[in-house]
């Protein structure tokens, strides 16, 4: 039995380490917010394309989503919007700051 724990906790470590690198190695931004609009987690990539060096940067820099990168700040509450709807978003298309303003 003991064998079978194992097993299944080496089984997770993998998949979860498989998954880290999937997300850290991306080509494209991906990223997890709160209702509240404060990232819980962004990759590499995504930081890069906000002109941050590090995604703790970008997270410790950006207090409120739809305020902070949106230009648009009502684009956000229409994404939770369509979200809580559908229970997903594909094709939602928004314009965002960068670091610097652009």
């Amino acid at each position: 039995m003991v064998r079978s724990f194992n097993s299944v906790a080496d089984a997770l470590r993998q998949a979860e380490a498989n998954y880290r690198s999937i997300v850290e190695n991306a080509l494209e931004g991906i990223f997890q917010t709160t209702a509240a609009g404060r990232f819980r987690m962004a990759n590499p990539a995504l930081a890069r394309l906000r002109g941050y060096d590090t995604p703790e940067q970008l997270i410790a820099a950006v207090a409120e989503i739809g305020v902070d990168l949106y230009v648009d700040p009502q684009r956000r509450a229409q994404f939770l919007s369509v979200m809580a709807t559908a229970g997903s978003v594909v094709g939602f298309e928004s314009q965002v700051r960068r670091r610097d303003g652009s």
